[in-house]
């Protein structure tokens, strides 16, 4: 679609980024309210506001004919949009299945995993017989028509009282875990460097391989085998929810990606085709980040205040992304490609350093708890 804008109004392509990494940013400010808002009031209503907000959004980018007008409707785009996405579905399950939801997380994102995969042939499909204008149109209609009643039928309304009685250990572990602020910046932060280098990567893969020198048919193939892996990793997830831990999902995810971005570097080292060796672990790296962003605070700090958490968690991660366009463009241009996947080989290694730290503070502090409480 940016490239259809771009068209028709001669624009640049940084003008376009830059306002998207702009939304990227501001989302982040009102990340730690929609959070609080979920947990005050249920995922239910926010998320209904939240498809409308959208549909009229999309309506207003439809009929918009000025830099002005492509600023206001887009920017309101991403911030709403928060009200509909990973986190707000994370919180909905939380409250309504507890504990029980880490499967649930798995699940969701197993089904969104295939958007692009709609999404993008659909869109394209339209541009036949339309433009971006009724593209747009179509979008808003579908967030109207579909997304509005299913988050009203399927959301279920919250339950004031359903966690509030609870064990002693669980009391305990809100208290001394739940509260501390050290772990969470640093789970926040560690998920925050990793969803930098995936978004980044996403945006300017096919740049890099350009300056990697690989075959358009290489790129083209590599290109289409990450969303497979994406979801063969969900799927596997599925079925060893009850094995491994959100921790261990997230230190193998970074693993997966670093091992990834170590092959992308033999591209031009070794052979062209080792890009199709990194499409299949970034894939599996990429398609497990989405899992750990809703279970790793679930694991971490339990039910009570999720929303309010995974708020203030997803902030840092917002904040990230939205400099990954720009920071990726700028050491491409200046120092180039091999500087940047080694560097984003060391991101990986601290997001990885940082996970680990937050899990020794974890145990140190839920022990503390026990002790105290005993």
């Amino acid at each position: 679609m940016s490239i259809e804008i771009e068209k028709a109004f001669k624009w640049t392509n940084e003008f376009i980024f830059g306002v998207y990494s702009l939304g990227v940013f501001l989302t982040g400010l009102v990340a730690t309210y929609v959070g609080r808002l979920i947990d005050r009031h249920g995922a239910r209503l926010p998320m209904c506001m939240g498809s409308v907000l959208v549909s009229l959004s999309f309506f207003g980018l439809s009929s918009m004919d000025s830099k002005v007008e492509f600023v206001f409707f887009m920017l309101t785009l991403e911030v709403v949009s928060i009200l509909v996405i990973y986190e707000s579905a994370f919180v909905a399950l939380t409250q309504s299945m507890g504990q029980e939801a880490r499967k649930a997380i798995s699940q969701i994102t197993l089904i969104a995993g295939f958007a692009s995969t709609i999404a993008w042939p659909l869109i394209s499909e339209l541009l036949k017989y339309t433009d971006w204008r009724g593209v747009y149109v179509c979008m808003g209609l579908l967030h109207i028509c579909v997304c509005l009643p299913m988050h009203w039928l399927v959301v279920k309304p919250i339950v004031s009282h359903k966690y509030r009685h609870k064990s002693d250990s669980q009391v305990t572990h809100d208290i001394v875990v739940g509260g501390d602020r050290v772990t969470e910046v640093l789970i926040a932060v560690a998920l925050g460097l990793a969803a930098f280098t995936v978004v980044g990567l996403q945006i300017h893969l096919f740049v890099i391989f350009d300056h990697l020198h690989v075959s358009e048919r290489i790129a083209i193939i590599a290109g289409t085998l990450i969303g497979p892996f994406q979801v063969i990793s969900r799927l596997t997830d599925m079925f060893l929810t009850r094995y491994i831990t959100a921790y261990h999902l997230g230190l193998i995810s970074i693993s997966a990606m670093t091992i990834g971005l170590m092959f992308l570097i033999a591209t031009q080292a070794i052979t062209p085709l080792s890009a199709l060796l990194f499409a299949i672990f970034f894939g599996i790296g990429q398609g497990l980040t989405n899992i750990v962003r809703g279970a790793l605070p679930l694991q971490f700090f339990g039910v009570s205040g999720y929303g309010k958490i995974t708020g203030r968690m997803n902030k840092y991660r917002l904040f990230l992304t939205a400099l990954a366009p720009i920071s990726f463009a700028y050491v491409i241009d200046r120092v180039g490609v091999l500087v940047l996947i080694m560097s984003l080989v060391a991101i990986c290694i601290v997001s990885a350093a940082l996970l680990r730290l937050a899990t020794q503070r974890h145990r140190e502090k839920r022990d503390e708890g026990r002790i105290r409480f005993q």
